[in-house]
């Protein structure tokens, strides 16, 4: 799913922002020590561990893509620990 506020570029110029601001840290869920940075190929991809959250770019294609992460809802959900 793709959300219309920002463009794949932006998402990925982002997430490296956020990557070195934010010691490893997500644009999406804005978790640090979270994003791990990727080389397939020429492909740079940040993605990060803890909301799925993805932006990716191949400079041999001049082509960003990016995946949302999950909603703060859903990985908050309440778990045995909590009771």
């Amino acid at each position: 799913m793709k959300r219309p506020d920002r463009t794949s570029r932006q998402w990925f110029e982002e997430a490296v922002r956020c990557y070195i601001e934010m010691h490893q840290g997500c644009p999406w869920c804005h978790g640090a020590h979270r994003v791990y940075q990727l080389q397939r190929g020429q492909e740079q991809v940040y993605t990060c561990q803890g909301c799925d959250f993805q932006a990716s770019y191949d400079p041999s294609t001049d082509e960003y893509n990016h995946i949302v992460g999950e909603t703060l809802r859903a990985r908050n959900s309440p778990t045995m620990l909590e009771f």
